[in-house]
């Protein structure tokens, strides 16, 4: 009987999000061929560890005390350490990095006997970040790029940044887009009825545009604000913005809300566990990112059937390009989304399926275990 290969997962961060549920959807899916452990750092509300465990009850999980998402020499150094001796205990057949973070110190930990492959969720150095820090990840991906086995890409776009700017070799990249499975969604008035008790103020008989966006720089939230303040009084009228999603930025864009006087316009909701499920209470999905992989929340607005709105950013234009209904606007550009926003509502929407092509799970999860399967 064929022995079990080792894979261990190692993410900067348990708060969930796009990378953490790629390793929960990969830990669900790999069956018994495969024995499983994740490490992480921070997951202070143990939300990402419940849902690996409701997912695959026999995954081992392993806290990292100095693995952190902000830049700090002594825990980075500490934490090449911890990962270390990690990799020495458990001796995987593969190392699956995920996050830039994880992905340059969990590379610098690496160990003769484990394969290393990383999964590159969008390129940090695109982010909006200070110049310094952009030269320094730039350097950091590219230097550990060596001590990488495989590198998935989760698009062609993320493929040309890593050859062009990082000088990576094309036999050591793997283009494997995200795939999500067929979604149970609510109908309109069943789930407009339970986004809207999360606050009393939301106009269920308006226009909606619904973001399912944690609240960070990245998912460029502030330029939604922006772009809805210079809108009409009667254009703001005729919609409400729902954006579902958590994160640090939420007070400060709560402040920007308030001082546009966007407070019945624009509502920032909780976390919705599955609010993916509710996507049908939108007339509208917008996703105004300047950094993205491949993000879930456009596959799943398209198996929704919404009309989108979203920037040209990583994986988004080889998704939407050509595709029916969809606005593809430049990242930072609030005038743009404005106009995109205008002109939804000057558009009488045709109610007909879209013909797309649908980025599977099951695909997902073939392709990475044939890569699996290659090295180890």
């Amino acid at each position: 009987m064929k022995s079990q290969v080792k894979i261990l997962f190692v993410i900067t961060q348990g708060f969930w999000g796009g990378a953490q549920k790629y390793i929960t959807d990969l830990a669900g899916n790999l069956g018994p061929n495969y024995e499983l452990a994740v490490a992480l750092g921070n997951d202070e509300s143990k939300d990402f560890e419940k849902k690996l465990k409701a997912t695959n009850p026999n995954i081992a999980i392993y806290p990292l005390k100095h693995l952190k998402r902000e830049i700090s020499p002594l825990h980075d150094i500490l934490a090449i350490a911890e990962i270390r001796q990690l990799y020495k205990k458990l001796g995987p057949n593969i190392i699956h990095l995920n996050s830039s973070k994880a992905g340059i110190l969990g590379s610098l930990a690496k160990i003769p006997q484990s394969k290393i492959i990383y999964t590159a969720h969008g390129w940090v150095f695109l982010e909006p970040l200070s110049p310094i820090r952009k030269t320094l990840y730039r350097f950091l991906e590219k230097y550990t790029a060596c001590y990488k086995d495989a590198i998935i890409v989760l698009s062609d776009e993320d493929r040309r940044v890593a050859k062009l700017e990082l000088h990576i070799e094309d036999s050591k990249l793997h283009t494997i887009p995200l795939g999500i499975s067929e979604i149970l969604f609510l109908d309109k008035n069943e789930a407009r009825r339970q986004i809207a008790e999360k606050n009393p103020h939301i106009d269920t008989n308006k226009l909606w545009s619904l973001s399912i966006a944690n609240y960070y720089p990245t998912k460029g939230l502030d330029i939604l604000v922006e772009a809805v303040s210079t809108l009409s009084p009667e254009e703001q009228s005729k919609f409400q913005f729902c954006i579902i999603g958590d994160g640090p930025e939420r007070t400060r864009l709560q402040t920007d809300i308030n001082l546009n006087h966007l407070e019945n316009t624009i509502f920032l909701l909780p976390f919705i566990e599955k609010a993916a499920a509710l996507l049908k209470a939108a007339d509208l999905f917008i996703l105004p990112s300047r950094k993205e992989g491949l993000p879930y929340a456009i596959l799943e607005a398209l198996q929704a059937d919404l009309p989108l709105i979203a920037t040209k950013v990583g994986g988004i234009p080889s998704i939407l390009q050509n595709t029916p209904e969809t606005a593809l606007i430049a990242p930072e550009a609030p005038r743009e989304l404005t106009s995109a926003i205008q002109k939804f509502l000057l558009t009488n929407r045709v109610e007909k399926k879209r013909e797309y092509s649908m980025n599977t799970l099951s695909a997902m999860i073939e392709e990475t275990t044939a890569l699996y399967q290659m090295y180890s």
